[in-house]
């Protein structure tokens, strides 16, 4: 555990979790204007990577294996927080959540593969 506490990323994950709520804390999002939601939720954005990321880095000890799948955390957080943003504003369905899950899996699935086998240079 001593050299978990000497990690920057898990300082700022959990300096953020503390600054969400003491910003959410302490506005009222009836009353808040535009960008100030804004700003909390790149907030949030910024919380949920972070906090993927680090998740990852911790599975990454015990599973070393897991290390070529650099991206995944990206891409979960990214999920998590359009799902987060959909449901936000009412527009989340269950017809959304599935087209959601398999246009974040296409996407993973994509990325990974270029990177795999680049394109080659046709002359």
């Amino acid at each position: 555990m001593p050299q978990l506490a000497r990690k920057p990323a898990l300082w700022l994950t959990a300096g953020l979790i503390l600054l969400d709520g003491l910003f959410f804390g302490s506005t009222d999002p009836a009353k808040i204007s535009s960008p100030m939601l804004i700003v909390g939720f790149a907030l949030v954005v910024l919380t949920v990577y972070l906090g993927v990321r680090s998740f990852h880095t911790l599975l990454m000890r015990k599973l070393p294996q897991l290390k070529r799948y650099g991206h995944v955390d990206l891409f979960l957080a990214g999920f998590a927080c359009t799902a987060l943003a959909l449901q936000s504003v009412g527009q989340m369905t269950s017809r959304d959540f599935i087209i959601l899950v398999l246009a974040s899996a296409a996407s993973y699935w994509y990325v990974t593969y270029q990177k795999r086998h680049p394109a080659t240079a046709q002359t």
